[in-house]
């Protein structure tokens, strides 16, 4: 076992605790960041900068959330920032995140 290992074990042991608990948010909210990021063609019509805009507001909000260990909440917010963003940086910025 390495160091990230040890590091990594509590909060995974955490996490898989949480979602046998809650398993049904966990699926429900995993259906919808789904159904989010298989719609992105819907911010295909934005303006570039407004998606861009649009990206980054919802990355910091999934930030702020991870901040606050409302880990479903974070990853809703970064699917949407994905969708928004579609492609480029900040999706790539989204992607790691979530």
């Amino acid at each position: 076992m390495g160091i990230l290992d040890i590091e990594l074990s509590p909060h995974l042991e955490r996490v898989t605790k949480d979602f046998e608990a809650n398993k049904d948010k966990w699926l429900s909210d995993f259906h919808t960041i789904a159904t989010l990021e298989s719609n992105f063609e819907n911010n295909a019509e934005l303006h570039k900068t407004e998606r861009e805009s649009a990206a980054e507001k919802y990355r910091q909000q999934g930030n702020t959330y991870m901040k606050a260990k409302d880990f479903s909440k974070a990853c809703f917010m970064y699917a949407e920032s994905i969708s928004a963003a579609i492609e480029g940086p900040l999706a790539s910025m989204a992607y790691f995140n979530r």
